[in-house]
C-alpha cells in the first residue's frame, strides 16, 4: 500500500512539473507571437540570418535537412510510419504519431493565419527557397519536433538499454530536430524568432501528446486486466 502511495506521489509531482514547464513555454510563445504579429522581424533576426548565410558552403546540407518537410512528403512518411507501427502491433503508438503530427500541422496553420507574419524577403536576406505562405511559427520545425520527437520517445521507451542500436538511433532521431531550425533560416524561409516560436509551442504539444498516449494506454491496460480477472 505504501509503495503504491509513493508511486502516486511521484507521478503527481512529475505531472505538476510537466504542467509548470509547459505553462512556461506557452507563456513565452504567447509573448513572442504577440510581438511577431506586430513586427515583420526583429533586429536580432536579421543579424542572425546574415551571419548564418555568410557560410556559403552549407547550401546543400541545409537544403537536404529541410527536404523531409517539403510539400506532401511529411504526410505520406507519417502515414507510412503509422502503418508500419500498426502492422507491428504497436497500434497505440501508430495512433500517437498520427495524432501528434496531424493536429500539430492543423494548429500550426491556424496560428500562422492568426499571427499573419510575412516571410523574409530578398530585400534583407538571400532567399534560397520559395515556400510561400506565412512565416510564424515554422511548420518545418513543428513537424520535425512532433514526428522525430515522438519516434525518439518510442525508441527510448521500447529499445533495450543494452542494445547497440539504442544510442545511434536516438542520436539519429535527435539531429533533424536540432538542424531543421538552422536550415529554415539559412534558406531564407524563416526568421530566427519564427524558429524559436515553433520550438516553444511544438515542444509543449509533443509533451501533451505523449502524456495522452501514456494515459490512454495505461487505462486500456487496466481495463484488460480487470476483464481478465473477472473472467
Amino acid at each position: 500500500m505504501s509503495s503504491h502511495n509513493s508511486f502516486s506521489t511521484k507521478r503527481t509531482i512529475l505531472l505538476r512539473r510537466k504542467f509548470i514547464v509547459n505553462l512556461f513555454l506557452l507563456s513565452l510563445f504567447c509573448i513572442l507571437a504577440f510581438l511577431a504579429h506586430s513586427l515583420p522581424f526583429f533586429g536580432w533576426d536579421l543579424a542572425f540570418t546574415n551571419w548564418l548565410q555568410s557560410y556559403k558552403s552549407l547550401n546543400g546540407f541545409m537544403w537536404f535537412v529541410s527536404l523531409f518537410g517539403n510539400d506532401f512528403t511529411p504526410y505520406w512518411i507519417t502515414a507510412l510510419t503509422a502503418l508500419i507501427l500498426f502492422l507491428s502491433r504497436f497500434r497505440y503508438e501508430a495512433c500517437g504519431v498520427v495524432f501528434c503530427v496531424a493536429l500539430s500541422a492543423l494548429i500550426n496553420t491556424l496560428m500562422k493565419r492568426l499571427i499573419a507574419r510575412p516571410r523574409p524577403t530578398d530585400e534583407f536576406v538571400s532567399i534560397l527557397t520559395q515556400p510561400g505562405g506565412l512565416s510564424f511559427p515554422s511548420g518545418h520545425v513543428t513537424l520535425y519536433v512532433c514526428y522525430f520527437g515522438f519516434l525518439f520517445f518510442l525508441a527510448y521507451k521500447f529499445i533495450p538499454r543494452k542494445s547497440a542500436l539504442r544510442i545511434p538511433l536516438l542520436i539519429l532521431l535527435l539531429l533533424p530536430i536540432i538542424f531543421v531550425g538552422l536550415s529554415r533560416i539559412y534558406l531564407g524561409a524563416h526568421w530566427l524568432s519564427d524558429i524559436v516560436g515553433a520550438y516553444l509551442w511544438s515542444s509543449g504539444w509533443l509533451t501533451l501528446s505523449i502524456s495522452l498516449y501514456q494515459r490512454l494506454k495505461t487505462k486500456t491496460g487496466d481495463r484488460r486486466q480487470e476483464a481478465g480477472s473477472k473472467s
